[in-house]
């Protein structure tokens, strides 16, 4: 037995086999059995112009973007000098916006919810860009948890329970309040629930439990919120606990990672609910956890959290998997948000002390923008975008001054860069970790 203190919390290793890498057989696996698991994102609209587009990489355009001439250009730079010059004439007589505030947005305010792991509990905070209030706490005590994940119709939010093998299920108000659902979540899952994942449409839920072998439980739920089982599906590697679902944007397939059998498997998800495997289990790195679709639904990454590397495929027609090259390096990569046009990814390195900043190329590579320091007492542990990605908000997973994890924001510039903006947030949660943490404007 040994243990591994690199990564977000120290771990005891059973085994010490390498993951080999390209495709493996469901009797290759290496032992690792540490509660961790993945991240999360909703996906907003296109950014506006000059948020974050680097016009020095036209192939990265947004393929929906018109083609740019020189006196289009050339007019665009006098607009925008004689809107600058307006600005400044009138800035003296006019009141000064709240910093990060966006004139055009409507509606329920934007919030970024976050759940704990080494405690029990759910945070809301209000999120205005830069400014983060801390609004609520969630009523009722979840235990252990690697996955809190909002449903896609804006309302409810549900909490697996990894020591209670339950989910919790609340309504989230547009004053920012966690209220219980009634008749919602399930009081036995019938063993540890590591993840969650919705279907696009809302229609089911797919959870993965198990503490050694990994069953894939999809719910379908209800207009009210409730869930009912429908299907049941087991990893094909008989140690394949700690994984967490990943759907495609359409819907039609889905992606299940082992932190345990460092593996990836892919499955084709019917209109039923129906998981059925196929391709090849594909290797990853050592203790992969949470991984990422992009919103294009062409690729999928996910951090390797002891071999320091950052793992890309391929996302095929048919829902297989073919790996992009070699591997990206990073010390300890824990988490990563992408961009809604699927032009930039960032990753948190939780012992790097750093946000990396990548550029996704064509063929889905990923070119390191920056790397931004956050502070040697702030090692991260997610980094969620904003509703309109303006801001990237880094989650440590507790600040080394204190016992609490706290939030800082980022504002986002030209080529994916970042600068730090505000102070940070006290979530009042002790430790964070897994697939618990979003951004959301709750519907009516």
């Amino acid at each position: 037995m040994r243990t591994a203190s690199t990564g977000p919390m120290s771990r005891d290793l059973d085994s010490s086999a390498a993951c080999g890498r390209g495709s493996i057989s469901a009797a290759d696996h290496c032992l690792r059995p540490c509660p961790h698991v993945r991240i999360t994102r909703p996906c907003p609209p296109p950014l506006p112009n000059g948020t974050a587009h680097d016009d020095h990489h036209p192939e990265n355009h947004h393929p929906d973007a018109p083609a740019r001439t020189s006196a289009k250009n050339a007019g665009r730079q006098a607009a925008l000098v004689a809107g600058a010059l307006a600005l400044a004439m009138t800035a003296q007589s006019a009141t000064t916006p709240a910093a990060g505030a966006d004139p055009a947005s409507s509606g329920s305010p934007e919030y970024l919810v976050v759940g704990a792991s080494g405690t029990s509990g759910v945070t809301v905070l209000k999120a205005q860009g830069p400014q983060l209030t801390k609004v609520s706490t969630a009523p009722t005590k979840t235990s252990f948890s690697l996955a809190l994940r909002p449903h896609p119709n804006g309302k409810w939010v549900y909490s697996a329970g990894v020591a209670s093998s339950n989910i919790h299920a609340w309504h989230l108000t547009s004053a920012g309040r966690l209220v219980p659902l009634a008749g919602g979540g399930i009081t036995d899952a019938g063993g540890p629930v590591t993840g969650l994942g919705f279907s696009p449409d809302g229609r089911y839920l797919v959870a993965t439990v198990g503490s050694v072998r990994t069953t894939l439980v999809t719910y379908r739920v209800s207009s009210t919120g409730g869930l009912t089982p429908v299907s049941r599906t087991d990893q094909p590697n008989p140690v394949s606990a700690l994984g967490h679902p990943l759907f495609t944007p359409d819907g039609k397939h889905v992606y299940v990672p082992s932190f345990v059998a460092c593996t990836m498997d892919a499955y084709s998800f019917s209109d039923s609910g129906k998981l059925t495997h196929i391709g090849t289990t594909q290797a990853a790195g050592l203790m992969p956890a949470l991984g990422q679709v992009t919103p294009d639904g062409k690729y999928l990454y996910i951090g390797n959290e002891q071999s320091h590397n950052i793992n890309g495929w391929r996302i095929n027609r048919n829902g297989t998997l073919t790996p992009i090259g070699a591997p990206f390096v990073g010390l300890v990569p824990h988490g990563m948000a992408v961009t809604s046009d699927s032009r930039y990814a960032y990753a948190s390195m939780t012992m790097g002390m750093n946000v990396a900043s990548f550029r996704i190329g064509r063929n889905g590579t990923l070119n390191t923008v920056a790397s931004t320091p956050t502070g040697l007492t702030s090692p991260p542990a997610r980094v969620v975008l904003s509703q309109d990605q303006k801001w990237l908000y880094v989650i440590d997973v507790a600040s080394l001054t204190g016992l609490t994890s706290h939030v800082s924001a980022y504002r986002r510039l030209s080529g994916s860069r970042l600068a730090k903006s505000g102070t940070s947030a006290d979530t009042g949660l002790v430790f964070t970790d897994g697939d618990t943490a979003f951004t959301i404007r709750p519907s009516a």
